[in-house]
């Protein structure tokens, strides 16, 4: 087993329940970078982390940035839509 395989393992088992770990690959003269995609539904953590190396990659879910904005549940959705909709104007008539 290379280094970066067993790199790669350890921030599996350390950080897998929450992280999917993986490698992209690599276009014509790049590297393969790095990814973890965020499993956890509603996670206050950002979804996906990108890093050129896996010890960035390995800072990152150390200390994941914040996500932005966030979830909203079917009911939040659903008023805001109504609220959104009592302001939409009416063919033939209010302004």
């Amino acid at each position: 087993m290379d280094e970066i395989t067993g790199d790669l393992l350890t921030l599996r088992r350390r950080y897998g329940e929450e992280w999917k770990i993986w490698r992209t690959n690599a276009g014509p003269g790049r590297e393969p970078g790095w990814v973890a995609t965020n499993r956890v539904p509603g996670s206050p953590w950002a979804p996906t982390l990108h890093a050129d190396t896996l010890a960035e990659l390995a800072e990152q879910l150390e200390r994941p940035p914040t996500a932005c904005g966030r979830v909203i549940s079917p009911e939040q959705r659903d008023a805001l839509l109504a609220e959104v909709r009592a302001y939409e104007p009416v063919a033939g008539g209010r302004t």
